[in-house]
């Protein structure tokens, strides 16, 4: 049976802890509430989090590199396909990816820099592929105050990228039982990247139909939580989100 660890802090870091699982790693609350500046898939999210898992593990060699074979990469994130191109594609973008950090976080309690490529070089030769973190989030990566644990087990289950990035931000708060609110469009940037929803989901109708309500419903049915959608209204208008978070019984 996994056992509950919790941190010596006495703030955030101590409410938001979850039972660690052989598959899970600290991932810090400045990377797990961000908002990518392009649209971010299902396989660049996967990818990244299998990178963050592997340094925060692991040690990098005396130049700052991190070494995985293409192969064991795939196995743990579930990727079954032979078509290793699309993988080292999807992991390429990575690199050409620009965070805002810890966005749902109030501006006095925000770190002293915004934004940043969390993978800022990536080699890939023939079966192997090398990647650098960011020197800014390095730190957080590797040791970081205030995290959940994320567990790869679960989210190689997903099949959407909306629902891995919802089932994130919700389970960072299961000991509480209830996430932050957070407005509508803040949201829909976090989850589909910034300039991906801006045209396509536009107005909050068409994103709760499309990507809000199928996720949901895959991360209930699939995940180890099960999450309830509250929408909080400025008069006639929807302003705001958050979701209540439940534990699943084992």
């Amino acid at each position: 049976m996994a056992t509950k660890k919790r941190t010596k802090n006495t703030g955030q870091g101590s409410l938001f802890v979850a039972p660690e699982t052989p598959d899970a790693f600290r991932k810090a609350v400045q990377i797990l509430h961000s908002k990518p500046k392009r649209p971010m898939g299902l396989m660049e999210r996967k990818i990244a989090d299998n990178w963050l898992k592997r340094a925060s593990r692991e040690d990098p060699d005396t130049k700052g590199w991190w070494t995985v074979h293409i192969s064991e990469m795939a196995q743990e994130i579930g990727f079954d396909s032979n078509n290793s191109e699309y993988l080292k594609k999807a992991a390429g973008e990575l690199m050409q990816i620009v965070f805002e950090w810890d966005v749902i976080a109030s501006q006095e309690k925000r770190i002293t820099w915004k934004a940043s490529v969390l993978f800022p070089e990536v080699e890939i030769e023939n079966t192997l592929l090398r990647f650098q973190v960011s020197s800014q989030l390095l730190a957080q990566v590797r040791n970081p105050a205030v995290y959940a644990f994320i567990d790869e087990s679960i989210s190689r289950r997903f099949r959407r990228g909306p629902t891995f990035a919802i089932y994130q931000h919700c389970f960072r708060f299961v000991k509480v039982g209830k996430t932050s609110e957070v407005k509508w469009e803040t949201f829909r940037d976090m989850i589909l990247g910034e300039s991906a929803g801006a045209s396509s989901y536009s107005e909050y109708k068409y994103f709760k139909a499309k990507v809000l309500k199928p996720a949901i419903a895959e991360i209930n049915s699939v995940s180890d939580i099960e999450v309830d959608l509250l929408e909080i209204r400025a008069g006639k208008w929807l302003d705001s989100l958050k979701f209540e978070v439940r534990q699943k019984v084992q």
